[in-house]
């Protein structure tokens, strides 16, 4: 039976969901398997931990703070993956402890670690950091695992790894039952406010669209403070600058007719999933790899090429204008290519198809 332990320390919302989502179907469906997570005790909503999930006093960021330098957790979370024995260590989220586990365990245990951003999102401040990270990462893990086709090569190139280490695993989700959307008028934009995710273009179909009302929920980046102030002139703009809870994020997302991802730039999306799971359509722009996360049949409509703004605002209009019964078929749509191609179901069988290739 090979042991697993999935390693996240993150104590955001989507990267401990994932963790603990894969967790669960594995370890219903897998008896060849035995898992194991290492998490941060500051869970980001409710769960019954079981005694393979083991949690720990980790910083509140990945970058560094007091936290960052408990040495004596640090000893703990070793001597417990020394103990377990296990033959893979699969770190899904970044994180600065991370590090002295990978030069402890290296060359013992097979290591794979995934990289939600192969490259460092344009106008970010932590730009430095991320390429390094990716760097010390790729030289020193077996695998590296990235969630889109589009930037393997491109990966491989710049970080000077065999493209045969490195490994594409789809994003997935913790799946919900389908809701039907009803007529609000509202149309939403989650995540939080950076740079490269376009929330210029929002404040400018707003603008366009007085009738519609835009709920922009997220905390605004420090970079992105000057924005507030435009956002603000806004009437039919709510500004939730906040990281919302599990029971809040529900609510924003049923409330909405669809939601929208007018980014500058992306590698492949978390929102995504989260709109399809709460069975909503998007709109987004063609950057990154959001193209291998879309229906195929309906890219030619929802899927605009990149900062053609009156296209996007023609494609919402069109869909806010359609009867409940044709948004329903849409809202549809996107919520069973989710469930088929990114719920934690799908997704868990192609897991251990990888592992039982490595």
């Amino acid at each position: 039976m090979k042991k697993i332990c999935i390693i996240s320390f993150s104590t955001k919302y989507g990267l401990q969901k994932y963790m603990y989502s894969l967790y669960d179907v594995l370890k219903s469906n897998s008896k060849n398997v035995s898992l194991f997570t290492f998490g941060s005790s500051d869970i980001s909503f409710k769960r019954v931990l079981d005694k393979n999930n083991l949690i720990f006093e980790t910083p509140d960021t990945p970058g560094f703070e007091f936290k960052t330098f408990n040495i004596i957790e640090i000893k703990k979370i070793l001597s417990q993956l020394k103990k377990i024995k296990c033959e893979y260590i699969y770190f899904y989220s970044s994180h600065v402890w991370n590090i002295p586990i990978i030069m402890k365990f290296k060359g013992k245990i097979k290591i794979l670690h995934s990289i939600h951003d192969p490259f460092p999102h344009e106008n970010e401040k932590n730009t430095r950091n991320v390429s390094f990270y990716n760097k010390f990462i790729s030289k020193n893990v077996d695998y590296v695992i990235l969630h889109n086709e589009k930037f393997k090569d491109k990966f491989s190139k710049k970080y000077n790894i065999d493209k045969s280490k490195v490994l594409v695993l789809k994003l997935w989700h913790e799946w919900l039952p389908y809701k039907r959307v009803k007529s609000t008028n509202k149309v939403l934009f989650f995540g939080r406010i950076q740079p490269y995710k376009g929330i210029e273009k929002v404040i400018k179909l707003a603008e366009l669209n007085p009738n519609i009302i835009f709920n922009i929920v997220g905390k605004v980046s420090e970079e992105m403070e000057f924005i507030k102030k435009h956002i603000k002139e806004c009437k039919n703009i709510n500004l939730i600058d906040k990281y919302v809870d599990e029971d809040e994020m529900h609510q924003f997302f049923y409330e909405s007719e669809i939601v929208i991802l007018p980014y500058n730039s992306a590698t492949q999306s978390g929102v995504l999933l989260e709109a399809y799971r709460h069975s909503r359509p998007i709109i987004a722009f063609d950057v990154g790899a959001l193209s291998e996360q879309m229906p195929e049949h309906l890219k030619s409509e929802f899927l605009i090429k990149k900062d053609d703004l009156n296209d996007f605002n023609r494609v919402l209009n069109k869909y806010l204008k359609k009867n409940l019964e044709e948004k329903n078929k849409i809202c549809k749509e996107f919520y069973n290519y989710g469930f088929s191609n990114f719920s934690a179901e799908k997704i868990g069988e192609k897991f251990l198809a990888m592992y039982s290739n490595i």
